[in-house]
């Protein structure tokens, strides 16, 4: 658990920096009510997103395979040709930080379009 709480927090604290520096470039910006719906349908889109990659499946090796990213949630292994699953205690927690990382991440690139040109 301590683990996925670092890795969570060395994601999301650039990545919330980046969305609240965001959020003030809107307040600056000359047309206001755009940047707020570009940034309210991104939101969206990283919701949707966030949800479908932490419930995505990817096989690392023959015998294992991963549920969640970036923060893996589930592990299944490969016994006597049946997969078992191993369910990390954090798992709720890390669907969650996933949600949250996958979100800030499509907020992130806002920045650069919102930006005042000099």
């Amino acid at each position: 658990m301590l683990f996925t709480l670092t890795v969570a927090l060395i994601m999301i604290v650039p990545l919330a920096w980046l969305a609240l520096g965001t959020i003030n470039l809107i307040f600056e910006h000359d047309r206001p009510k755009v940047c707020w719906t570009v940034f309210y349908i991104m939101a969206f889109v990283g919701v949707i997103l966030g949800w479908q990659v932490g419930l995505f499946e990817y096989q690392v090796a023959d015998n294992l395979r991963i549920a969640g990213c970036p923060l893996p949630g589930i592990i299944f292994h490969l016994e006597d040709g049946r997969w078992v699953d191993y369910v990390t205690p954090a798992y709720p927690l890390n669907f969650i930080l996933n949600l949250v990382i996958i979100t800030l991440a499509t907020l992130a690139p806002l920045r650069l379009m919102f930006r005042k040109k000099s």
